[in-house]
């Protein structure tokens, strides 16, 4: 598949040659700045309705229209959470990527597409940061902190 870059040059230069536009390298990246956060799903799909719909060359804002009007919450992708544990034996939530019609998505080989989601204590780094965590705050005297450094000195 392609990248968003690319989506984005290759559907300008199509309506460019369509509207008797032509893009310099600079201008083109810099449209290519303005549209590269979407993803490139929503890209083919806006940039195939601008061409079927526009009759001019579409100014940013337009474009922006029809990326909005693609970038919906019901065409994210959707997942359903369930709590699991993993083999290590650690509780985690297990995301199931839905299809389109809320049916569970699954490979080439009939696995069924999923990641594991995990709390940060429960994973290695989490664990080595709340000990260290727990390390310093051992050293500090944080209500004393708080009240002097956050409050101001007590009153005498």
């Amino acid at each position: 598949m392609n990248t968003a870059p690319e989506i984005i040059e290759e559907a300008l230069k199509r309506l460019g040659a369509a509207f008797g536009r032509e893009f310099k390298s600079r201008m083109l990246n810099l449209w290519i700045d303005l549209f590269s956060a979407y993803p490139p799903e929503v890209l083919l799909a806006a940039f195939r309705e601008i061409e079927r719909k526009e009759e001019k060359f579409p100014v940013p804002a337009t474009i922006f229209r029809h990326l909005r009007e693609h970038y919906r919450s019901d065409s994210w992708i959707r997942y359903r959470h369930e709590p699991v544990i993993d083999a290590e034996g650690i509780p985690c939530w297990r995301a199931v990527k839905l299809g389109p019609l809320g049916v569970p998505e699954r490979d080439g080989e009939g696995k069924l597409c999923y990641e594991l989601l995990y709390r940060f204590a429960d994973i290695p780094e989490g664990r080595a940061f709340l000990a260290k965590l727990a390390e310093v705050a051992d050293k500090l005297d944080l209500a004393k902190w708080y009240r002097e450094g956050m409050a101001g000195p007590e009153p005498k």
